[in-house]
Parts: C-alpha cells; structure tokens; sequence
C-alpha cells in the first residue's frame, strides 16, 4: 500500500507526437486501483513569410489544415502560427497590387506538415507577374506587317500581323522598343508603300496588366498633321510620295502652317476637303510653294491665305507648269519687286489653269499684279468661271499683271485697285507676241489713278462679251485702255465708266496702235471716247449705241452706229446690273429697245469675223435669226408685255389723279402718283406719295401667269416703305419694307408674283403702302 506515479512514454504518429503528464494513484491494502494515463499531442508551428515584394508591403493568405480541417482561417503576413495541430496544411496567398503593379507567388498555394515540437517554414516567393501586350491592328487586305518587340537585352521577338484584329503576347515587366521588321502591306494606285500608324514606339509592360497599341495602315498620299515637320506633314508627304500621287488631307487637318517654302519638282496633285475645311499658310518671311521648271502641281479644294513676306508669289512661285480648281487664295501680301501678291509666275513648261477659283484682298505692296504676276513666256495662263475680289497693287494690275498670253473666260474682276495703270488687269508689255482674250467677262468698279480703270493692254487683244461698269481712272480710259498693238472689242457693254478724258475707251491712237468698236453698248458719262495720239482713230465695226460722245476726230462712226451727244443724248436703254443668269451678273436690255438694238444674224459676229453663238450669260445668240448688241441677249421666251412709262406726260412736281397712256400704247388709272423726277430707275417712271395711291390697268385681257415691277426709295426720309401687286383686287404680292435708314438710297429692287394662272379680263393693280413722308418709285412693269 502506498501513493505511487506513473508517466506514460512517448508516442510518435507521422507529424505529431504524443506525451502524457505525471499522474499517480493510492494503493490500499486489499484494494484493486487504477491508474489512467493521457496523452495529449504536441503542437507545432508555422511561421509565413514572402519574398519579392516592397519593403513595407503586407500580403495574405488562408490556412487550411487538420486542427480542425474544416477550419479556414484568413491571415495578414508575415506571420508566426504558434499551437497547430501536426499534419498536413495549405496555404493560398493572394496577389498583392502595390502602386498598380500585381504581385503573385508561382502557383499561388503552398502545401506542408507541421511536426510536433517543431517550426515549419512556409516562404512564398512573390513576383510581378506577366503583363499583356494587345496589337490591335487594321492593314491593308491581303498584306502583312512583321514587327519586332525588343527589351534592348535579349533577342527580340517577333511577330506577324494581317488583316484587321488583336494580338495578344504575354510579356514580362519592363520597357520594350516596337519597330518594324517587315512591311509587306502593299502599295496604293501610285506606287507608294502604305506607312504604318503606330510602330516604331517605346512602350512598358506592367505585372498583371494589358497594354494597348494600336496599328493601321495609313494611306502614303494622306496628310495626317498640321505642322511643318515629321512623317504626316504636307512637306514630308511631298516630299516622299511618288510623281503622279494625288495627296489628300485627313479630316482632323484644318490648318496646315508651314514655316519655308516648300519645293516641288515633279507631278502631283494637292486635292483638299474644300477652301471652308482646309487651310494653307505660312509663318516667318517665305512663301508657300515653290513649283520648279520639273513640277507639275494641280492644287484643288483649299484655301490659301494669311501670307505676308518680302518673297514674290506669296502663295506660288513657278518656273513650272500649275492649275487650280475651287482654290480660294486670300488675304496675302507681297513687297518684292516684281511680286504678284499671291502668285508669281516667272516661266511656265505648259499651259496654266486657273478655274472656278476666287483671289481676294491680295496685295502687290511694292510692284504689281495684287493678286497674280504673270512674266514672259511661250504658254498661256487661262482663267476661267473666278472671282477677282478686293485685290491691289501699288503699281499696275490690281488683279493681274501679265506680259505673257492671259486668256480670261466666265470671271468677275470687282473693287480692285491700281495705283498705276490696269485696275483689274495689265497687259503691257509693249513688245509680247502673246494675245489678251477677254471673253464672257464683268469689270465693275475697279479703280487706276492712271489709265485703264479696269484694262490697260500693249498687247493683241481680243474683247468678246464683257460688260465694264463703274470703272474709274484718273486719268483716261474709265474702263479700257489700249497703249499699244491691236485691240477688237465687239458686243461689250459700258456702263457709268469714268476718267478724266475717255470716260469708257481710250486708246493711243498711233500707227501701231488700233482699236476696233463693233455691237456694243456704251450709257454714262459723255466723251465716251480719247485717243492720246492724233495719228489714227478708234475704228467702229457697226451696230454700236454710244448714248452720248462730244469728242471729234476720235471715233470714226460707222453709218449703223446710233450716237448722242451731251446736248441731245441716246436713252438709256440698259437695266440695273443684275443677275440674269450666267457666271456674272449683266446689264440688260429694256424690251422697248428690242428693234432698236437688234442686229441681223448675219452681222452677229465675233472678234475674228466668225458667228457669235453666245453672250455673255453663255445663253444662246442669236434667237429667232435676230442678236442684240451688247454683252447681253434676249431670252427666247414666251411673248411677255412690258411698260417702262414712257410718254406718261407727268409734272414731277403735282400729283395726278385720273386715266393716262404711255408710249407703249397702254392705258393706266393713276391715283396719287407723279413723275419719277430725279429718282429715275431706267426710264421716267412713276412716283407714289402716300399710303392708298395706286397705278391700275385699262382693259387688259388674256392669259397671266406672273407680273413683276422695280422698285426704289425716293427722297431721303427714313419712313419704312412697302408696295403690293395686286391682281383683280386680290393683293398677290407683297415687298419688305426697305429705305427705313435716312438718306438716300438707289438700291433697285423687284417684286414678282407668279403662278398666277388667270385667263380673260384681268387688272394689274400697283399699291403703294407706305405713309406720306415715304414716297416711292416704280418702273418697268412686265407681265405674261
């Protein structure tokens, strides 16, 4: 009997191990006892770390093991697990993202025992993980782009591209170079290699994440920038593509500015969105373009402006070979001598064409031609359907200065100025074998302190079809002056032309100098008519109405000729300039002229003696085996009455009431109404005094499908006007209300009311809305 102790020995299972405590028991005589021994395992331990990541940056984990298994437990490292069950345990570590960058262990989980007694060890080892290069690509059809992706350490690798897609490679962290090994994409109909949009970059890969680039074929003739310098630029894309190329502009290009000229020495063509989308200009002292005697450069759709140097042809200078079509070439100077304000042509290798363009407030500062300079040589510049607009020089030629071959077809020469001689155009170089041709053309009020307030030529020229109206000169020559060679002006048309002497033709007069009038038109100012020299006159080819001409010896009248003087002048036989049709605006004939300025088919001629067949609209002449003289012909219309009231025998000063006739052989009831006075639109008119006056048709029947009337403001008062036409009481038409400014004010405008539709007796009614301090006047009343 006694107290006895007992400790159990060591067990070992796999990881764990087993170990009891002391225990004892009390042994009584005659008693059985017992003594039980547990056990219990021994725990171990896990300590978690991770290498690869910053210093300072945490990760985690989940633990999944024996003690108990079911048990998932969620850790932040690094981190010592004291007290596990031994066995087997798994740890998932979780990528970590530090400053965008993902970090990921290899396999992301780790398995291990933990032993009893002992430490275990669980180390992820983390690393940036792969990031993803995407080439998304867009190439030509059927051709392929092999690019290399280099580190700058080991070999590059390589990869082929086609079609349209994305490509993905899975790259290491770093920075990667992107460059072309091979450009197998083709070439366009010009023989040019399609560029490619995109490669040749630096780029870096980052761990877990995808990298974009982005690459297309570009188009070799394509424009892509709006700079001077680099792939894409104007110069660059000239510079490169072949001869032939047509080079467009992508749509983001609006203003390319160039810093030197840029030259061209083959075939190309420069086509843009249009001159509203598309601008090309300059900065610094040089010009635009240079086209050298090798170049031969179409330049389409674009603008050309804001250029301002000491260079000649601001915008070109060629020794070569140019056309334009819709070019719109504005707002450039030059102060070189000689100059051109926008365009200089020193030689020409072939014919130049200037179509459907506008050359607008340009400027010569120091020479002449304001808008083109056009030197001696063997080819023709031809201009036709442009505007000349605002241009000027300080010596001769406003628009032009040309001693070569100009031929001028369907253009408007308007508001340019000479400080010499040739307000829109100088011809004059004495010597030039080269002609001038003026065809289907209006001069109107340009301006030479000198001669030739529209033209001044010294060379052969032509003059068919062209109205000249409101040109002045200082000197002489309000509209045309001829210095030397042989001019031939037939079916022209001058209106209100002035100068000192000759205030719509002047021409040297000499042995070497002739000037040839025929069909033509000449209303305005007297003297119509100088000659500089005594030794010839200007010669008349017939059918010319000259409204009033005082001078003697100086036009040698031919029997057809109708002429007036100061004391007893022609009538006025020319309506306001308007657009009737065509490129340009005319002048045309009152319908009560007909008879007066038609001239026999036979006679209907042109410069060369050959058959006329247009005017100056382009419309046919002549009609019904009849032409007019003058740049402009009656329509081949419907028969249509017309009334310019003349022979109405009314004071301009007392306002009549009561029934009148008129030359025309029409009978009108008058109510309120006057003669025009000094506020004449074409013809004597009539005059409206205040509100309710009205003129109205006698007996007039038929059909009537439309009515029209001019109308203007008289007087000076600033009381809104306004008329109606109306038709068998019922008003049809009514105007704006117009001459609500003070002052005077000879703007003509007409009324029409149309689609009328009425047949049998009808009353044209004119009517006057505006109060008493408002009079107006009418004119040239037509219906059909």
């Amino acid at each position: 009997p006694g107290t006895y102790s007992a400790t159990g020995a060591q067990v070992s299972s796999g990881p764990a191990t087993y170990r009891t405590t002391q225990s004892s028991v009390e042994v009584r005589s005659g008693e059985s006892a017992t003594l039980t021994l547990t056990y219990q395992v021994v725990p171990g331990s896990l300590n978690v770390s991770a290498t690869g990541l910053p210093a300072g940056v945490f990760f985690s984990f989940t633990l999944s093991g024996p003690a108990p298994a079911t048990t998932l437990t969620s850790h932040t490292g690094p981190k010592l697990l004291n007290d596990l069950t031994p066995g087997t345990y798994t740890l998932a570590f979780a990528e970590v993202v530090h400053n965008g960058e993902r970090y990921a262990p290899p396999g992301h989980t780790i398995s291990l025992n933990v032993t009893s007694s002992q430490t275990a060890q669980a180390t992820a080892s983390y690393s940036l993980g792969f990031g993803t290069l995407a080439l998304n690509h867009a190439l030509t059809p059927g051709g392929s782009l092999t690019l290399n992706i280099g580190d700058g350490i080991n070999a590059p690798q390589q990869v082929t591209l086609s079609g349209t897609g994305t490509h993905e490679l899975a790259l290491n962290r770093g920075s990667y170079e992107l460059t072309v090994a091979s450009n197998n994409l083709g070439t366009d109909l010009y023989g040019n290699a399609y560029l490619v949009d995109g490669a040749d970059i630096g780029f870096s890969i980052v761990g877990g994440q995808s990298t974009q680039v982005s690459l297309s074929a570009r188009n070799p003739t394509e424009v892509t920038r709006n700079d001077n310098q680099g792939p894409g630029s104007l110069r660059e894309v000239i510079d490169r593509v072949n001869a032939g190329s047509v080079i467009t502009f992508a749509p983001s290009v609006t203003r390319v500015t160039t810093e030197t000229r840029i030259s061209v020495a083959k075939e190309l063509s420069i086509v843009g969105p249009g001159p509203a989308q598309l601008t090309l200009t300059t900065t610094g002292d040089d010009r635009l373009f240079s086209f050298l005697p090798q170049a031969d450069v179409h330049l389409e759709d674009l603008r050309i402006a804001d250029i301002d140097t000491t260079q000649s042809g601001p915008a070109i200078h060629s020794s070569g070979r140019f056309s334009l079509r819709n070019v719109v070439i504005e707002n450039n100077a030059s102060s070189f001598n000689p100059s051109g304000g926008a365009i200089s042509i020193i030689d020409a290798t072939g014919e130049l064409l200037i179509e459907d363009s506008t050359f607008r407030n340009n400027s010569s500062d120091a020479s002449e031609g304001g808008a083109i300079y056009n030197d001696r040589h063997d080819h023709a510049l031809v201009i036709q359907r442009s505007r000349f607009e605002g241009n000027y020089a300080t010596q001769s030629g406003g628009a032009i200065s040309s001693d070569g071959a100009l031929e001028v077809e369907d253009a408007i020469f308007d508001d340019n100025y000479a400080e010499w001689s040739g307000g829109a155009i100088r011809a004059s170089f004495v010597n030039s074998p080269h002609p001038l041709v003026l065809r289907r053309t209006l001069f109107h009020n340009n301006t030479a302190e000198t001669s030739g307030g529209a033209v001044s030529s010294a060379q052969l020229t032509t003059v068919e079809n062209v109205s000249f109206v409101g040109n002045r000169a200082g000197a002489q020559g309000g509209a045309y002056y001829q210095f030397d060679k042989n001019a031939t002006l037939v079916h022209t048309t001058f209106l209100n032309n002035s100068a000192d002497t000759g205030n719509a033709i002047t021409s040297f007069c000499d042995a070497d100098t002739t000037l040839t009038l025929g069909s033509s038109i000449i209303v305005g100012n007297a003297n119509a008519f100088h000659c500089v020299s005594s030794t010839a006159t200007i010669a008349s080819r017939g059918h010319n109405y000259i409204q009033s001409d005082d001078t003697s010896g100086v036009f040698a009248a031919d029997p057809t000729d109708q002429i007036g003087t100061s004391a007893s002048p022609l009538a006025n036989p020319l309506l306001a300039l308007s657009d009737n049709g065509g490129f340009s605006h005319t002048a045309a004939i009152n319908p009560t002229f007909t008879t007066a300025l038609t001239i026999a088919e036979a006679s209907c001629l042109d410069a060369a003696g050959q058959p006329l067949t247009e005017d100056q609209r382009g419309n046919t002449r002549p009609v019904s085996g009849m032409c007019a003289v003058g740049a402009w012909e009656f329509a081949p219309s419907a028969p249509q009455s017309y009334e310019p009231f003349y022979g109405h025998g009314l004071s301009a000063q007392t306002y009549f009431n009561g029934i009148i006739s008129t030359a025309q052989g029409y009978y009108w009831e008058l109510f309120g109404v006057r003669s025009a006075g000094a506020y004449q639109i074409a013809g004597e008119g009539l005059m409206f005094r205040q509100v309710g006056d009205y003129v109205r048709s006698v007996n007039l029947s038929g059909t009537l499908s439309e009515i029209s009337v001019d109308y203007r403001k008289a007087y000076t008062g600033s009381a809104a006007r306004q008329i109606a036409i109306a038709v068998n009481g019922t008003v049809v038409a009514t105007s704006p209300t117009f001459g609500d400014s003070s002052g005077a004010d000879e703007t003509v405008h007409t009324l029409t009311a149309s689609g009328l539709n009425i047949s049998g007796d009808y009353t044209i009614e004119i009517q006057n809305l505006t109060p008493a301090d408002g009079q107006v006047v009418i004119d040239n009343l037509r219906w059909h």
